[in-house]
This record gives structure tokens, C-alpha cells and sequence, in this order.
């Protein structure tokens, strides 16, 4: 059996339902203020699992984070974005909320994307 596929079968198998927080983009009201909108909450599957130290040291320098996990979904995640002035997408999970940091798009048969957050408030 091919890698991608052994992975595939993994993220199918070892998904369970975990909150995604999407904060949509903003807007100005008519005095020119920047109003932030309320995050939008849905369901999506996942595999997660805690990520190891030496994944961490991807993590934007400077920055300290005490814990990160790994996400494997089907659903496509965001991180941060100054151009299209988009939050970070936040996956709960196990009770805490963890910030995208890092999407990888693994394309081919079982389409599917590797993520890596950390700790939301670090």
C-alpha cells in the first residue's frame, strides 16, 4: 500500500467531531471603525494528536509555545492572514482551543490537510 493512502485510511479512521471557530472578516462601520465579527462555530472531523517539540520550532520565531498539536482533516483550514485580514481558523479540542499556524495541502487520492496549531493565547 502506497504512503498516502496507509495516511488516508489513518485520518478516516482516527477522526472524531471537533469545534471549528471561524472568525469571518471584519468590517468598517460609518464613522471608519474597524468592527471584528463574532467567530462562526461548526462541527468538522479530524485526527489530532499532540505534536512533537522538534515540529514546534516551525512556529513563527519568538514565540513561545508550550504545546501544539497536529490536525489531519479533510476540511481546509486558514491561519492568519493580514491581506484578507483574517483570524487564525481555532480548533477545540479535548476542551482547549488551538490556533492554526501551519497548513499543508496533501493533494492526490484522499485529498486531505496536515496542520499544525499551538495553544491559543501564547
Amino acid at each position: 500500500m502506497r504512503p498516502w493512502a496507509q495516511l488516508a485510511r489513518y485520518v478516516r479512521g482516527a477522526s472524531e467531531s471537533v469545534q471549528l471557530k471561524r472568525t469571518p472578516a471584519g468590517a468598517y462601520d460609518e464613522h471608519g471603525r474597524y468592527i471584528e465579527l463574532e467567530p462562526e462555530t461548526t462541527t468538522i472531523q479530524a485526527a489530532v494528536q499532540p505534536a512533537k517539540q522538534e515540529e514546534l520550532v516551525r512556529v513563527e520565531e519568538g514565540r513561545r509555545v508550550k504545546g501544539g498539536v497536529k490536525i489531519y482533516t479533510e476540511t481546509e483550514l486558514f491561519t492568519a492572514s493580514v491581506e484578507d485580514q483574517r483570524q487564525p481558523d481555532v480548533i477545540v479540542w479535548d476542551g482547549i482551543e488551538w490556533e492554526v499556524e501551519e497548513v499543508n495541502d496533501w493533494e492526490g487520492p484522499g485529498d486531505y490537510y496536515k496542520v499544525l496549531a499551538v495553544r491559543k493565547g501564547q
